[in-house]
């Protein structure tokens, strides 16, 4: 009875009659570097929708979880820092702002805003062009250049 050594049909023998793949010299089948990841895509959007809920749902419960509108965002703002959800934080914290100027309630505001000068540099831009509007408001325009200039 006679056996038969094959070589495999695919690739070359190796050791002990293994067959071993080679890898394809082909760049233009390799995969791009640049190209986007689905899967990182789709929980990068996943995430921005669960923030986007988180948000909508503090801002619909802040003003009316306490009897004071103030405690209310306060409440919000320290169980979303516990939740480690600085982006909506941020958020409540500008909400907060905005309610003191709804209310007429000018230099808390500002003093709101101004506390986002500490924080990164998208907040504090973003705060800073709120102060320059409200300093606008005041007739106040040296501050409001100076505040408008760190916005940009």
């Amino acid at each position: 009875m006679q056996t038969k050594l094959g070589t495999g049909a695919a690739g070359a023998t190796g050791a002990g009659g293994a067959t071993t793949q080679r890898a394809p010299n082909n760049p233009e089948k390799l995969p791009s570097i640049n190209e986007g990841d689905p899967l990182k895509e789709y929980l990068k959007d996943k995430k921005k929708e669960a923030l986007n809920y988180v948000s909508s749902a503090a801002k619909l419960v802040a003003p009316i979880i306490e009897q004071d509108v103030i405690v209310g965002y306060n409440y919000v703002i320290e169980a979303l820092k516990a939740a480690n959800l600085p982006e909506v934080e941020s958020e409540m914290e500008i909400a907060k702002s905005i309610h003191y100027i709804k209310n007429k309630e000018i230099e808390r505001a500002i003093e709101s805003f101004k506390a986002f000068e500490k924080k990164d540099k998208i907040m504090m831009a973003m705060a800073s062009n709120n102060i320059s509007f409200l300093y606008f408001l005041e007739n106040d325009f040296k501050a409001a250049e100076q505040f408008s200039d760190l916005a940009i």
